[in-house]
C-alpha cells in the first residue's frame, strides 16, 4: 500500500518562492487532514499543481476512511482507500447510525452500517428495527429484529477510478427510492369527533422533532445528496365528511431536512409505516386517485451517544448520578410492542424519558415518565417494594409521574400518574405502575453484538439472542 513519499512536498526547482505549505516534510503535511474535512481537503490539493499530486495518497483518505470505522482495506479487490470514500463514504458514510421517523404515533427506526467483511468491498447496510409482539412476558423488553431493506456499494471503472455508488434493494422487484427532503412545514394533524360535543375537531400531532427534542443528533451531517422539495400534501384535498383521520396542515416552524424511503410494494411501505388505527385522509375521498401516494415517513438522525464506563455506574456506586441513566433504553410496553427512549438529565430537576418509538395512546416525541431526583423512595417502604418484585440492595429507588392517555393522544384528555422507579443496576431500570398493577422492566440499548446474532441469510433477517 502507498504511504507517500518521506521527503518534502515540493522539488528544490518548486519549492523556491513557494508558500511555506509546499515546503513542509510529508509527515507535517499530512497532519493538517486531521483538522480538515473532506471538502476543504479537496479544495487544498486542487490549489496547484504540487498539491493535485497528492490527491489520490492513500494516508489522506485512509483518515476520513477512518472516521466512518473503516481503517483496512487490504482484504479487498480493491484496496484503495481513496476509490472506496470517493464511491461510497463521502457521500453516504453520514448515513452511519440510527434515524428516527416521524410516522404518526408509532415511529420507527432505521439503522445504517458498515459491512466490512472480506469480500470484493465493504459496503453500507440499512436495516429496520422491528419488535416482536410479547406473548411471554409482557413485563419484559424484547431486542428487535433486523430487516435488511437496501445495501450501497462502492464501484470503480475498469482503470480504478471512483463511480457512484449503486443501491440494492433487499424486498422489492421494482426498485424503490430513496431521498433526502428539504424542510417542510407540514405538521401532521388529527381529525376526530369529540365524545360528548359530537363536533369534529382538529388537534395537531406532537412534533418530531419538536424545537426541543434532546434525542435529535444536530451534530451529525447529513448525506451528501440533492435535497428534494417536499410534496404539499395539504392542497390535496380530503373528505370533509371523513372522521378519524390525519391531515397534513401548515405550520410556523420548519421541520429540518430529512431522509425517506418511496416504497414500491406494501411490505415495503409497512416496514417504514407500522400500522396505525387513524388513516390519511386524503386517501379516502372519492373518487380515489390511484396515482395518489401516503405522505412519507422522515427519518431524522438519533443521538445514540457511546458507552463511556467511567460514566454509566451501577447505582451501588458512590459516585453514582442519575446522568448514569442517560442514553437509549428499550423497555416493555404492556400488551403493545417493545418501545424505545431517549432518558436524559441534562434538566436539573427532572430526568425525563422521551419516547422515540411510541403507541396510540402515548406516540413518538412526548414524554413516557419522569422523576425528581429529590423524591427517593426509601427501601423500608414495603409496599413499593414488593410490587417491585425482587430488587437487589443497591437498587436506588425514586417517586415519579407516568404518562397516560386515551387512544389518539387528546391532549385534552392527557394525564399524569404517580409511579415508582427502582434503578436495579448500570443497565436496568424497573418501573411499577400502581394504579394499572403493572411493572415494566427496561434494558439498556447498547452497540450491537453481530457476532452474537442468528442470520437468517435467505430473508435478509438478524436476530439478536442476547443483551450485549
Amino acid at each position: 500500500m502507498y504511504d507517500g513519499p518521506s521527503a518534502d512536498i515540493a522539488t528544490s526547482d518548486e519549492a523556491v518562492g513557494s508558500p511555506p505549505l509546499l515546503n513542509l516534510p510529508y509527515e507535517l503535511f499530512l497532519l493538517l487532514f486531521l483538522y480538515l474535512d473532506a471538502e476543504d481537503t479537496l479544495s487544498l490539493l486542487c490549489s496547484c499543481r504540487s498539491l493535485y499530486g497528492h490527491i489520490r495518497d492513500e494516508p489522506i483518505w485512509r483518515e476520513f476512511c477512518c472516521r466512518h470505522g473503516l481503517r483496512d482495506v487490504s482484504i479487498y479487490s480493491q484496496p484503495s482507500f481513496f476509490v472506496i470514500y470517493a464511491s461510497l463514504i463521502h457521500t453516504y458514510g453520514p448515513l452511519i447510525g440510527l434515524w428516527a421517523s416521524d410516522h404518526p404515533f408509532t415511529g420507527n427506526i432505521v439503522e445504517f452500517r458498515l459491512v466490512q467483511e472480506p469480500g470484493p468491498y465493504p459496503f453500507l447496510l440499512g436495516e429496520v428495527w422491528r419488535f416482536q409482539s410479547h406473548v411471554a412476558n409482557y413485563c419484559d423488553p424484547k431486542l428487535p429484529e433486523y430487516l435488511e431493506i437496501v445495501s450501497i456499494r462502492p464501484q470503480w471503472d475498469e482503470f480504478g477510478f471512483p463511480q457512484p455508488a449503486t443501491l440494492h434493494w433487499r424486498r422489492s422487484l421494482e426498485n424503490p427510492s430513496f431521498s433526502l427532503l428539504a424542510p417542510t412545514r407540514l405538521g401532521t394533524f388529527l381529525r376526530y369527533r369529540d365524545f360528548y360535543t359530537n363536533a369534529l375537531c382538529t388537534v395537531q400531532h406532537p412534533d418530531f422533532p419538536s424545537s426541543f427534542a434532546l434525542w435529535y443528533d444536530s451534530e451529525r451531517p447529513l448525506p451528501r445528496l440533492r435535497q428534494q422539495p417536499c410534496e404539499d400534501y395539504s392542497n390535496q384535498g380530503f373528505d370533509e365528511d371523513a372522521e378519524d383521520g390525519l391531515l397534513f396542515i401548515p405550520t410556523e416552524d420548519p421541520t429540518p431536512p430529512a431522509i425517506a424511503f418511496f416504497p414500491t410494494s406494501n411490505e415495503q411501505f409497512s416496514l417504514h409505516n407500522p400500522h396505525i388505527t387513524f388513516p390519511d385522509l386524503r386517501l379516502m375521498r372519492l373518487p380515489h386517485d390511484d396515482e395518489m401516494q401516503p405522505a412519507p415517513s422522515r427519518y431524522y438522525p438519533l443521538r445514540f451517544p457511546p458507552i463511556q464506563d467511567h460514566l454509566y455506574l451501577d447505582p451501588g456506586d458512590v459516585n453514582w448520578t442519575r446522568q448514569s441513566l442517560d442514553g437509549l433504553w428499550i423497555g416493555a410496553n404492556g400488551a403493545h410492542d417493545s418501545e424505545v427512549l431517549l432518558v436524559d438529565s441534562s434538566d436539573p430537576d427532572e430526568t425525563i424519558a422521551w419516547k422515540i418509538t411510541g403507541t396510540m395512546h402515548i406516540p413518538r416525541g412526548v414524554t413516557c415518565w419522569k422523576f425528581n431526583p429529590d423524591h427517593i423512595l426509601p427501601h423500608n417502604d414495603v409496599s413499593p417494594a414488593m410490587e417491585l418484585g425482587e430488587l437487589p440492595f443497591n437498587s436506588r429507588l425514586f417517586t415519579g409521574h407516568g404518562h397516560i392517555c386515551p387512544e389518539g393522544f387528546i391532549t385534552e384528555e392527557d394525564s399524569w400518574i404517580e409511579l415508582n422507579i427502582a434503578v436495579v443496576g448500570r443497565d436496568e431500570i424497573k418501573i411499577r405502575w400502581p394504579e394499572l398493577e403493572y411493572t415494566a422492566r427496561y434494558q439498556r440499548c447498547k452497540p450491537r453484538d453481530l457476532e452474537s446474532e442468528i442470520v437468517v441469510s435467505n430473508r435478509g433477517i438478524r436476530r439478536a439472542v442476547s443483551w450485549s
